[in-house]
């Protein structure tokens, strides 16, 4: 419960931040919060079955892969959001 409460407090108050600091409506500054969180939680949920299946589990480096996976698909979010302007 408190990564999904410290994850609500950082789109709320990104939410709040583009509010105040943009000119575009607030009608879709209201609803791209929602909507990031949407992706983002789709986003989380495919990559995590990605990673629950791609190292088998009798690999014998299926833990450093599955770091590596999971940093990969860290740096795929942040950069995707940045790319996409969310």
């Amino acid at each position: 419960m408190a990564g999904i409460d410290d994850a609500m407090s950082v789109a709320i108050f990104g939410i709040v931040k583009s509010i105040m600091f943009s000119n575009d409506s607030v009608t879709s500054q209201i609803l791209q919060g929602p909507i990031s969180i949407i992706g983002g939680l789709g986003f989380g949920l495919l990559w995590g079955v990605i990673c629950h299946y791609i190292p088998e589990k009798h690999d014998p480096f299926m833990v450093p892969l599955r770091i590596l996976l999971l940093l990969m698909g860290g740096m795929v979010s942040v950069f995707g959001s940045e790319l996409i302007g969310t």
